[in-house]
């Protein structure tokens, strides 16, 4: 929680005025708080936590401290309490305008803390920014896009994006992917968009049409709950099934079946190479091109200016390969040290000249990280104010693969 209390105050707060204090805070365990709620059922603990800790803030039954939050309310005591003595929440305050609340997702950490052994690099896009997190739905740091790992769907496809994939014979090739595309198994049914139910997701809608039957809400592989008669703010992150009837499933188990039987995939992007060509714009949605909110919502749109570091994954000569563009914080760049980055044009060149097939973005910018056994491979691009050493940002994701040394 200290490395993403730093991301926030440093990098991403100080240009929101308008919050005055921002509360960060991990779900732990299942909270008291009732299920039942004015926007519907919630079944995840960490969103049924958000919307009960701000609806007690508004009611002024919850305190603001920076030693804590300080519930008036005997029932949730112990649940505060449990946050507070874990170090489960983070106070930042700024100014005297009105707070901000946000839950974390659970799997947030650093990437070189987990590679020993390994090569580790990061991958997905996740939500991070106050503009990615407007629902109760939303958690900063979740991660979303196409991601299959030795046949088994991790995590869905989402917003038309590019993904690169290998199939059940090993052909690789990216594509265009969208949830609409992807069949859903809650319990023991199979929902098909367009058969059986309707999927909704951003950028088409922000909210999903009121009529009846009932609206299940999701974001990666969890279920997060369920409204009824629609009318349903949708996840930026995720995306909702409306099916008939008047209550959800009985069975709530969610997973993806892999109807081609692909091996791997990774859905991030925008693509740099497609069989071979150069790509010389944005092929597939990205936010500034919609009124509707989806992430990233904020992300450099200049296709030939806007530098940043970049990673992108693909294929050169049928293997594997990952390459890397560094590019450090704008604020404090070594000119003999540190590289100034590229732009997505530049990187497509770059992708070019070392003759891959297929390469597709992996996130970039100051999430752009490769660690190898534990220690990082190249300058990462956000530094510490005071220090002005370099300060690793925490992931929710990251791909590895194992190495050995010798000859």
């Amino acid at each position: 929680m200290c490395s993403l209390s730093r991301l926030f105050r440093v990098n991403i707060l100080p240009s929101h005025p308008e919050i005055g204090t921002l509360v960060l805070f991990r779900n732990v365990g299942l909270p008291p708080f009732p299920a039942k709620t004015e926007i519907g059922y919630l079944i995840d603990p960490a969103c049924r936590a958000r919307y009960w800790i701000e609806r007690l803030y508004l009611e002024g039954d919850l305190e603001l401290s920076p030693e804590g939050l300080f519930c008036k309310r005997p029932e949730y005591h112990d649940y505060f309490e449990t946050l507070r003595s874990r170090g489960m929440i983070i106070i930042i305050h700024q100014n005297d305008n009105p707070p901000r609340f946000l839950s974390v997702y659970p799997h947030m950490g650093l990437i070189r803390d987990n590679s020993k052994g390994q090569i580790v690099f990061n991958s997905h896009f996740f939500q991070m920014e106050f503009s990615d997190c407007e629902t109760y739905w939303d958690s900063v740091g979740n991660p979303f896009g196409l991601l299959i790992l030795g046949g088994k769907i991790q995590l869905p496809p989402m917003f038309d994006r590019e993904a690169l994939i290998v199939d059940a014979n090993g052909n690789i090739s990216i594509q265009t992917r969208s949830i609409k595309d992807q069949p859903v198994m809650i319990g023991t049914q199979v929902y098909h968009h367009g058969q059986n139910c309707e999927f909704y997701s951003r950028p088409d809608i922000a909210r999903t049409p009121s009529q009846p039957g009932i609206d299940l809400v999701i974001v990666g592989k969890r279920l997060l709950g369920f409204v009824a008669g629609g009318d349903t703010e949708i996840p930026e992150g995720g995306f909702i099934i409306h099916i008939p009837g008047s209550s959800p499933p009985d069975d709530l188990m969610l997973s993806y079946p892999n109807k081609h039987g692909e091996r791997f995939a990774i859905q991030v992007g925008p693509a740099m190479i497609i069989g071979g060509e150069k790509l010389r714009k944005f092929h597939a949605p990205m936010y500034m091109s919609s009124r509707v909110l989806f992430p990233p919502t904020v992300y450099p749109s200049d296709w030939d200016h806007g530098r940043a570091a970049r990673m992108a994954i693909g294929v050169r000569s049928g293997k594997p390969s990952v390459v890397w563009a560094a590019g450090p914080d704008k604020t404090s760049d070594l000119w003999e040290r540190d590289s100034a980055g590229a732009s997505l044009a530049e990187f497509a060149e770059i992708c070019e000249d070392l003759e891959f097939d297929d390469a597709v973005n992996l996130d970039g910018g100051g999430s752009a990280q490769i660690c190898l056994d534990g220690m990082r491979c190249f300058h990462v691009s956000d530094r510490d104010p005071i220090s002005g050493e370099e300060a690793e940002r925490p992931i929710p994701l990251a791909l590895s693969l194992p190495f050995r040394l010798g000859f």
